[in-house]
């Protein structure tokens, strides 16, 4: 009982159980995977759009400060530019060495260590001559963008701007017409910016909360899906083998496991359908083994007993009578002492082949043991319905092919008995005809005798 229960309680979680969780699991590790590389994508893909406004930011201050007269206009317009864009926490700007500070501008958030980092990082790259935007730092998000100008050598505005050049000029076209002045690109300086960190997550989330409920609704669909399929394919199988091993436990021996497309769940239901109907073939003939003679193959005594039974009840729902016939061998003990047991064995299979023979299969032949016999012949109620095979019976016993081998002769003494007329219980049955049995081999033997009320007298 213990070794049952320490079986049972072993399983914890069923099949169904168990693969929602690892597929709930997987599809949740999917989706935070799938979430973390969209944010990065996003973070990139915003930073590089807050790289493409700064550009455009700086370009502006540029312009402005082509047409500014004094240092105050060009102030006036960096501070709009602030205002303009409050994701901006600090703008500075320096001269294209990278030396002077021209303008410097922060947001009340910005604290004094970060704008001092800022400006020591743009002097560094502007003195390392970078012309390219870049950042400086990702994480503090500060944004280094150079400024640059196309200048003919004529204008005017150009001039006014050479006293802060000291990087030398880049000549764009060698082989200009002679009717243009040549092109310069000249640095004339660096604007830095910083903005602020929400920039970034302000930019993704509400990219993730677009894309979050379709994966959920994709997760959701695959997990049904995937379900229906597991159903279909899985458990619905292996239920109806459950069910078919349910039937068995409950007696119902027929009950067999139905086969199915998928080839593993077939073999199982296939390999199962051949153990039972094997252990059903071993239940029968071991059953079979209960209730016959090993040497004879007739009934034994108990299920001689137990047909009986049931032609008792059979008789007194139907209103029909049957009679009982009790056997017994002539002469059988000493053939059996003289040639011995293998002889006698031979002796009383032929017997039961005799008998056999002329029974019909409706009626119960059976070995009681030894040299004894008996029939339950259903249908008869007198003597004349069974008196041509009972003689036959003691005819052909008398002759049988085993007894001419060792030239020794055996006998059969019959004693009968008739339902209802003589006994209506089957012990009272029983011992009359083995009383009637007895009268027979007291009348010289080798022939048959029915019970008389007189025996017991």
């Amino acid at each position: 009982m213990n070794e049952k229960s320490s079986t049972k309680s072993s399983a914890k979680y069923s099949l169904k159980a168990n693969f929602l969780f690892y597929l709930t699991l997987l599809a949740l590790i999917s989706l935070s995977l799938g979430t973390f590389d969209t944010y990065r994508v996003a973070k990139e893909e915003i930073k590089q759009q807050l790289l493409s406004r700064a550009q455009l930011l700086a370009s502006a201050i540029h312009h402005a400060s082509m047409i500014a007269d004094e240092k105050s206009e060009l102030e006036h317009v960096a501070a709009q530019v602030m205002i303009d864009n409050p994701v901006i926490e600090s703008l500075i700007i320096l001269s294209n060495t990278g030396e002077k500070v021209l303008f410097e501008m922060h947001s009340k958030a910005h604290s004094y260590e970060l704008a001092e980092q800022l400006k020591n990082l743009g002097q560094l790259a502007a003195r390392e001559n970078n012309f390219v935007a870049h950042y400086l730092s990702e994480d503090n998000l500060f944004v280094y963008v150079p400024v640059e100008i196309k200048l003919h050598d004529s204008e005017h505005k150009a001039h006014q701007h050479a006293q802060h050049m000291s990087q030398p000029t880049v000549n764009l076209s060698a082989n200009s017409d002679p009717d243009i002045h040549q092109m310069r690109v000249e640095p004339i300086g660096v604007v830095l910016l910083t903005f602020e960190k929400s920039a970034i997550s302000n930019g993704v989330n509400p990219i993730l909360l677009r894309i979050l409920p379709t994966s959920l609704i994709g997760i959701i669909t695959m997990l049904i899906l995937c379900y229906l399929l597991l159903h279909i394919q899985v458990l619905k199988p292996i239920g109806g083998i459950r069910k078919a091993m349910i039937k068995q436990q409950s007696g119902d021996h027929s009950a067999r496991a139905i086969p199915h497309n998928t080839i593993e769940i077939n073999d199982m239901a296939l390999s199962l359908n051949h153990m039972l109907d094997t252990i059903r073939e071993r239940e029968i003939q071991i059953k079979k083994l209960a209730v016959t003679d090993s040497l004879t193959g007739l009934v034994n005594r108990r299920e001689f007993h137990d047909q009986l039974q049931i032609a008792l009840d059979n008789a007194r729902s139907s209103g029909t009578n049957f009679a009982v016939a009790y056997i017994d061998l002539d002469r059988f003990k000493s053939v059996n002492d003289t040639h011995g047991h293998q002889v006698g064995d031979a002796i009383l299979k032929s017997v039961a082949q005799v008998l056999q023979k002329e029974t019909r299969p409706y009626d119960t032949v059976a070995r009681l043991g030894g040299d004894e016999f008996a029939i339950i012949a259903i249908g008869i109620s007198q003597i004349k319905g069974i008196k041509n095979r009972l003689i036959s019976i003691i005819e052909n016993v008398a002759n049988t092919y085993e007894l001419e081998k060792y030239d020794t002769t055996i006998g059969a003494s019959i004693g009968i008995a008739f339902y209802p007329t003589d006994a209506t219980a089957g012990d009272d049955l029983i011992a009359k005809a083995d009383a009637a049995l007895y009268r027979a081999k007291k009348s010289g033997r080798g022939t048959y005798c029915i019970y008389d009320r007189e025996f017991s007298t």
